[in-house]
């Protein structure tokens, strides 16, 4: 039987540095979260699709953007939490296939061939994150001063999706929450678990699967014109 995944887009975000929800802005026409959910929810291998969003929006995604924008209706609308990683733990809560995959909600250029191999590849090493190797030299610095240069041949930007066994995140995320451990992204807490013990090391390895510079995180309003700009050249 072919292993299938639940899909996570987080969507929790409130927009303050942003000015707005950033995550319901429109590119060409299309809600940013509408666009990041459907490279990741068109794959063969979803089977449960998760939404999550500010608890306030709930009934307004559900009602409008789910009906104008998804052909499909089996799409769960989660209420997130304070913080990104709160709002995937609700979203694990209801997770019932064998591995889950989570791509940010304002990460809309993902391309479907960086889904497919993190998918398979998370199916294969049990995790798998999707980064992009850096270019610059990169520097250590303490107080306003550099200390140290860092080997950037093992340096990568961890981008999204992230894909893991849906036990290892659920062990990974009860131990931060026991812990008080808050990291920034789904390999920085299976890392965390891993160093604590709680997760042997050959029960996962988190593989990388190369990126692509175009898979931008919308963090500021000129990203949107950046977006428009990377559809509009495609090639």
């Amino acid at each position: 039987m072919k292993e299938m995944f639940t899909a996570v887009v987080v969507a929790g975000g409130r927009g303050e540095r942003f000015g707005a929800k950033k995550q319901f802005q429109k590119i060409s026409g299309i809600p940013i979260v509408v666009m990041s959910a459907r490279k990741v929810f068109n794959h063969r291998s979803i089977a449960q699709k998760i939404i999550v969003v500010p608890e306030e929006d709930i009934d307004t995604i559900a009602k409008t953007m789910v009906p104008e924008h998804f052909h499909r209706k089996d799409i769960q609308i989660l209420p997130g939490g304070e913080t990104r990683q709160e709002s995937v733990y609700n979203a694990l809560s209801v997770a019932i296939e064998d591995y889950v995959i989570v791509h940010d909600g304002v990460r809309p250029l993902v391309s479907e061939d960086v889904v497919d191999r993190c998918i398979n590849l998370a199916v294969g090493k049990g995790g798998a994150v999707v980064c992009c190797p850096v270019s610059d030299t990169v520097k250590l610095a303490e107080g306003g001063r550099i200390i140290n240069t860092i080997d950037r041949d093992r340096v990568y930007l961890s981008q999204t999706p992230q894909a893991f066994r849906t036990d290892i995140l659920k062990r990974t995320f009860e131990l931060a929450r026991e812990k008080k451990f808050l990291a920034t992204d789904e390999s920085m807490l299976v890392e965390y678990a891993i160093k604590s013990g709680v997760i042997k090391q050959d029960e996962v390895e988190i593989a990388i699967v190369e990126g692509d510079s175009r898979n931008i995180k919308i963090t500021h309003q000129e990203d949107i014109a950046l977006a428009e700009f990377y559809l509009r050249n495609k090639s």
